[in-house]
């Protein structure tokens, strides 16, 4: 209360710095929890392979040949323009499976369904934010433009329902399609291949002979469901540890600034702090008095950081939720770390000036300020 707008900069160091620690701590652990739930109910696949340039004929002949496999889905990317009766769409990504792929991904659609898009030659389905922009129902036409292709007539099969993080903006026609309409030598190479073990057998032994039959083409990556959903998660980890190597500086600048804070305090008090000592309190007791006063200052600092850093996390899962962050999910570990990081901060801030405090001379302090 001496100098209250020198506390209050003070805390505020560490109030913005947990603010924005505890805001995307909300978000990933919500986007963590959002992805493995619909991972759970979309992915029916065991294995993914994954690459990092688009899969030759020797992959595709390897993933194939691996024994122990129920089958195989391929999945390739084609560029094409959308045209419809309200507008046209240009260098559309279109998803291209065969029907065998409602096995492994379980699509949600508003209407129609993806099975007979996908067997059939002469069907699309859109995903439900297109459909809302061009005022497409089921059944309506679209002119589709391959790039290097033809031009082909499809009808709406299917519209996908938005907010799925797998799934989302994914517009899917059947192979048959891409190969009628595109010459055999600008029909793009696979870009994914989900796969199923055979009933019976042992997955881990399917996975890793899968992995070896790989291992001779290192642009390739085989995950199984739980491989995968860790890499998402590590994916997640790393972008917050940055946001945790920020916080490391916000808390170091704001121990500086308690340290500062709380020195200028006692050279202020030093009279009072002699008389204390002067009236029987003892060098612990003013140790203790100053190193509350220091855990005060880091506490309000995260309590005030904390509220409001929470309420941005959740409005931002909220405004989110349609993009697939569809579960709000609270890093309690997290919040309960901070407070009692706050407290160490406090203490470790506290402990220069409180020695300090707890030294002064009782007669000379009283001589020099009186």
């Amino acid at each position: 209360m001496r100098d209250p707008r020198r506390t209050g900069a003070t805390a505020a160091a560490l109030m913005i710095g947990l603010a924005l620690v505890s805001s995307l701590s909300l978000v990933a652990a919500s986007l963590v929890t959002s992805v493995d739930g619909q991972l759970e109910r979309t992915m029916s696949a065991d294995y993914f392979v994954l690459s990092s340039r688009p899969m030759t004929e020797q992959v595709a002949q390897a993933v194939r040949a691996t024994p122990g496999l129920d089958h195989v889905t391929a999945q390739k990317t084609v560029r094409a323009d959308l045209i419809t009766e309200h507008g046209t769409d240009e260098d559309h990504d279109l998803t291209a499976t065969t029907a065998r792929f409602t096995d492994d991904f379980r699509l949600t659609f508003t209407a129609g369904d993806a099975v007979s898009t996908l067997a059939g030659k002469d069907a699309i389905t859109v995903p439900e934010a297109f459909a809302d922009a061009h005022r497409l129902e089921l059944g309506d036409p679209i002119r589709v433009r391959f790039h290097g292709g033809g031009t082909t007539r499809l009808s709406v099969g299917g519209i996908v329902r938005g907010g799925d993080i797998f799934a989302s903006g994914a517009t899917y026609i059947g192979m048959d399609v891409v190969r009628a309409n595109l010459p055999p030598d600008q029909v793009p190479l696979d870009d994914v291949y989900f796969a199923t073990a055979a009933p019976g057998a042992d997955r881990a032994e399917v996975y890793r002979a899968l992995t070896a039959n790989l291992d001779p083409y290192p642009q390739t990556k085989v995950r199984d469901r739980e491989s995968y959903r860790q890499a998402l998660h590590d994916t997640v980890a790393l972008a917050l540890g940055l946001v945790y190597g920020l916080l490391a500086l916000a808390i170091l600048v704001a121990i500086l600034g308690v340290v500062n804070t709380l020195a200028l305090s006692v050279v202020e008090r030093t009279r009072e702090l002699a008389l204390l000592r002067a009236l029987g309190v003892t060098r612990r007791q003013i140790r203790r008095m100053v190193r509350i006063e220091s855990v005060v200052i880091a506490v309000v600092g995260a309590l005030l950081g904390l509220v409001p850093g929470l309420a941005w996390g959740v409005v931002t899962q909220r405004v989110l939720a349609s993009k697939g962050l569809d579960t709000l999910a609270v890093p309690w570990p997290t919040i309960t770390a901070v407070l009692a990081g706050a407290v160490v901060v406090g203490l470790v801030a506290a402990w220069i000036p409180a020695r300090r405090a707890a030294r002064l001379d009782i007669l000379g302090a009283m001589t020099a300020t009186g």
